[in-house]
């Protein structure tokens, strides 16, 4: 990479694309839109349980579908694991069998690599750990909401899992399981197939993080939001629509200004609508005209991070974000890991008006035993809630002081990349 100075910008090459950022004080346009200068590592699996090669021992479980080697799909050697479904909301199960010496997941997380073709018709994947070999005690980590548009029909994906993501049967003993299951249950109206290429373990982080995001830039998020949280010493990552600034019920661009330059916010962006509805060049176009409106008003550290409108994307669009941006986020509804699986795909809690503060107690109680990334999405911040995206001041103000005296650790989308 070669850097070259020139007046008052800062132009960056990186595989022959440029990008210009304003020094403090420029006060000058620029047109070329930076790229992401990289992004941080994905999760990996440090310790694979099995890769589904020739002699693995997932055997298929009660008649209902077929559970067989596929070597004509493959991530990891020259095979996968292919499970089908019936089209009749029947699941289709197989198992590792009894493991010796039993795997120990103290401080562990799950790791699971796989793909379909139908994630519209799948009610579930599950991923089940015992430690009496199903006799009573087991931990089932459920990934069952393919509206959230996570999963991309034949897209490879890496899937981490946390023990707090898991309902609990019994008592089992995390530090000795004996038996996993995978399960798998279309809709009822077709059949589904979902090949699995790997599942394994990863350590999980030393400690238990959260972060408050903020969506569309209403003006309750300056003048109700910023209180709070400067109160308690937190900043937030605000992502802004650009077109919206200054718009009644909006932020104002001294109002972004002084949230990132007085009180430690990141401004990042939004987009006003589906991406998916455009042509893809009309996508990279309107991705690049909002990180350089970002870069163009000193935004530089939030010019790298980017709230999926609607959570929809394709892989066109998910290699757009990965070229643009550090983070993408979804709309995927559970406690994110850290580090993720994949920084363009992370998963969020939305709190809307239904959402009670002991559910967001309860999550934050998660996050710091469990270790995980509890990314916590507000959009108005209002007295009296009419409308799904609002949350009121007194349970806002509830919120921050129960995260407060709870003592996990409160960092915007950058900071976590930067200190871990």
């Amino acid at each position: 990479m070669k850097k070259l100075i020139f007046g008052l910008f800062l132009v960056v090459f990186i595989n022959g694309e440029s990008f210009a950022a304003p020094l403090q004080g420029a006060g000058v346009k620029r047109h070329n839109t930076r790229v992401s200068a990289f992004s941080p590592l994905p999760r990996f699996i440090e310790n694979r349980i099995s890769d589904f090669s020739s002699g693995h021992t997932f055997n298929k479980q009660g008649a209902t579908g077929t559970v067989a080697d596929d070597a004509t799909t493959h991530l990891n050697g020259v095979q996968s694991l292919k499970m089908t479904t019936e089209g009749n909301n029947v699941a289709v199960a197989a198992r590792i069998g009894l493991l010796s010496p039993v795997l120990d997941f103290t401080g562990q997380e799950v790791v699971l690599q796989f793909k379909t073709d139908a994630i519209e018709v799948l009610n579930e994947i599950t991923v089940y750990m015992t430690s009496d070999n199903f006799a009573s005690a087991f931990y089932i980590f459920p990934f069952d909401d393919p509206s959230t548009n996570f999963i991309k029909n034949g897209d490879w994906v890496t899937l981490t899992l946390n023990f707090s993501d898991a309902s609990v049967s019994g008592s089992p003993n995390r530090a000795a399981i004996n038996n996993i299951q995978l399960r798998i249950r279309d809709n009822g109206t077709q059949v589904a197939n979902v090949n699995f290429a790997s599942i394994g373990m990863t350590p999980e982080p030393g400690a238990g993080l959260l972060t408050f995001a903020f969506d569309d830039g209403w003006v309750s998020q300056y003048d109700e939001a910023k209180k709070k949280l400067s109160e308690k010493g937190f900043s937030a990552t605000g992502y802004v629509i650009k077109d919206n600034t200054g718009l009644a019920g909006f932020l104002t661009l001294d109002q972004m200004r002084e949230l990132e330059n007085l009180h430690g916010w990141e401004i990042a962006t939004h987009h006003g609508i589906d991406l998916t509805t455009v042509s893809i060049a009309d996508a990279e176009a309107r991705i690049k005209q909002e990180k350089q409106w970002l870069v163009d008003n000193g935004f530089n550290r939030g010019a790298d991070h980017f709230a999926i409108p609607n959570g929809a994307f394709n892989e066109n669009l998910l290699n757009l974000f990965k070229k643009y941006f550090r983070t993408a986020r979804t709309i995927a509804q559970t406690a994110e890991t850290f580090p993720p699986a994949d920084w363009h795909r992370l998963r969020i809690i939305n709190v809307l008006n239904t959402t009670t503060t002991t559910t967001i107690a309860n999550a934050v109680d998660d996050a710091r035993t469990n270790n995980t990334w509890l990314i916590l999405v507000f959009h108005k911040i209002v007295a009296s809630p009419t409308i799904s995206t609002e949350f009121s001041i007194s349970n806002f103000g509830t919120v921050v002081d129960d995260i407060a005296a709870d003592g996990i650790a409160v960092k915007t989308i950058s900071q976590a990349i930067i200190d871990g």
